[in-house]
């Protein structure tokens, strides 16, 4: 079950994701099946919910392990597969990515360390009312929050939508890890601020190339001086 603790990190996943599209909704299957050149029936059948045992939540590596999927199942069934998949702009991604984002937030047993990556090769996360449907345990008892910024020029709706809800959703947080935050946009320091704030027993607080803008992130340290027992501070 180790594997499957960590099966989409944010790089080369070797992951067969027929396994997880065998469980999907059967809409979502016949839509696969009829307008994306998707045989779901030959795809590999689980031997058990995998899902279950998922612990690390990388919102970009789901959408990695999708984008690596789909071209090895083209290239599969046509070995002179050559057409360009874009990786931010694909339908089939977008409805694989999203039915297995519910499959995970729904079945694991508990989602431990949620990782987002603003990096700038990336587009817009998921719709915000994927992590707070009240029908999902999802993210709600994560310990861990890791942070990749790498981009200030677009603030994108559905990341600015999650940071918001985040301070409320998400209180258990014992480790803070952040990234590259010298061009952050203020729409999330804002909201990584009330985040901070907002945690009930925060032991440990990374923080890895900031600038000014982040000064607003420390003083917010405050709020969890009885708990806080590490600061870690790199190129600050």
């Amino acid at each position: 079950t180790i594997l499957w603790q960590n099966p989409m990190p944010n790089t080369y996943s070797s992951i067969n994701l027929g396994v997880f599209i065998n469980s999907f909704e059967e809409e979502i299957r016949l839509e696969l099946e009829q307008n994306h050149g998707i045989n779901v029936n030959e795809l590999p059948k689980p031997l058990f919910n995998y899902e279950k045992y998922l612990k690390i939540l990388n919102l970009r590596g789901v959408r990695h392990a999708v984008f690596y999927w789909l071209k090895n199942y083209r290239l599969s069934k046509n070995p002179f597969f050559d057409e360009c998949i874009n990786f931010n702009q694909n339908p089939t991604i977008d409805i694989i990515e999203k039915s297995l984002m519910k499959l995970i937030l729904k079945n694991s047993y508990r989602i431990d360390h949620l990782i987002l990556d603003l990096s700038r090769r990336y587009g817009d996360i998921l719709e915000v009312e994927i992590f707070t449907n009240e029908e999902y345990s999802g993210i709600r008892n994560i310990t861990k929050f890791s942070f990749v910024n790498n981009t200030s020029e677009i603030c994108y709706n559905n990341i600015k939508n999650l940071l918001q809800v985040l301070p409320t959703l998400c209180t258990k947080i014992e480790i803070f890890k952040f990234y590259n935050l010298i061009y952050l946009h203020d729409e999330y320091e804002t909201r990584l601020v009330n985040f901070i704030k907002n945690q009930n027993q925060l032991t440990s607080f990374d923080l890895s190339k900031g600038y000014i803008n982040i000064s607003r992130m420390i003083m917010a340290l405050k709020y969890q001086a009885t708990s806080l027992k590490r600061l870690t501070f790199n190129k600050i």
